[in-house]
């Protein structure tokens, strides 16, 4: 099997790296624009938005598989996050037309938006998000199914991922948001051995990065054209009990303070998803050992950072 990541260098990406190079026999292809230019075997640096250059790459190395990873969480601008989000993807898409491989985009729990407390989100959830970033993504999914409807190839997989944890995350995600702050109390770089938070009573479905990929590479083999499938634990989880599980594992005595000024203007209070489509060919069993050791490999590379 011959694999593609775009945007190989971001969290999920080298976490999907890792696993895909673990196969013999297999081969991986990296793009990345964070790759340098004296490119190594097999990497190529790339910009998402560089269209006839991805496609020129495709057509020469022939990939069986495509995870199109590039993204943004975050972006002052609408223009630049939609850009990224939703219309550079489409439009490599739409220029792939006829490519005889599956195309994997990664969408986000942030599509489905607010949902009642206790009930977990299926695939057939209508679409409501209320944050820029969701429905730049929600955007991406209509497309792209409306491409798919029309088109027998690339086959079209919507991989739906809810939330990652582990080494690589961002500090602009809430658990790396804290082990930032944690590791930033232990080297003395602040004065304050008080982290300031914001809304800690949210549930939300938390999954290590290693098992994001791995399901992503059962869907590079079982994915149906134009079908979408939630990534998650479907096991809920306080954002609360996080920190607190976090602040056990710190070397110095530090408290928290909720501050209302971190709360977000469209806080979703409940989003927790249903795996049993991903399930019926990739087995998800998160315990709490399992997230106790997430929340330790997060904050320890962090300390390493």
């Amino acid at each position: 099997m011959k694999y593609l990541i775009i945007g190989s260098e971001g969290f999920l990406g080298k976490a999907l790296s890792r696993v895909l190079s673990s196969s013999q026999g297999d081969i991986l292809l990296k793009a990345d624009l964070a790759l340098e230019d004296k490119k190594a075997k097999n990497e190529y640096q790339i910009d998402l938005k560089d269209t006839s250059k991805l496609v020129s790459l495709c057509e020469t190395e022939r990939p069986d598989v495509i995870f199109n990873l590039a993204g943004i969480f975050n972006s002052p601008s609408p223009v630049e996050l939609f850009t990224a989000n939703c219309f550079a993807p489409v439009a490599f898409l739409e220029a792939a037309a006829g490519l005889n491989c599956k195309l994997i985009l990664i969408g986000s729990a942030a599509e489905y938006g607010a949902t009642r407390k206790g009930k977990k989100i299926s695939e057939d959830f209508a679409l409501n998000p209320l944050s820029d970033y969701g429905i730049s993504k929600a955007c991406q999914s209509f497309m792209a199914m409306r491409f798919a409807k029309s088109n027998k190839s690339p086959q079209v997989v919507i991989a739906r991922l809810f939330n990652m944890i582990g080494s690589g995350m961002h500090s602009s995600l809430f658990l790396g948001g804290f082990a930032r702050q944690v590791v930033d109390i232990e080297k003395g770089l602040v004065s304050s051995s008080v982290i300031k938070t914001g809304n800690l009573e949210s549930y939300r479905d938390l999954l290590p990065v290693k098992a994001v990929a791995e399901c992503l590479k059962e869907l590079a083999i079982y994915g149906e054209h134009a079908e979408v499938y939630n990534i998650c634990s479907s096991r809920p989880v306080k954002i609360g009990d996080v920190l607190q599980q976090l602040l056990k594992l710190a070397r110095k005595k530090i408290s928290f303070e909720v501050d209302p000024a971190k709360f977000k203007a469209n806080d979703i209070p409940w989003s927790v998803g249903e795996n049993k489509k991903i399930s019926r060919f990739k087995k998800i069993d998160f315990t709490d050992v399992q997230l106790k050791a997430a929340i330790r490999e997060t904050l320890d590379w962090y300390r390493g950072a």
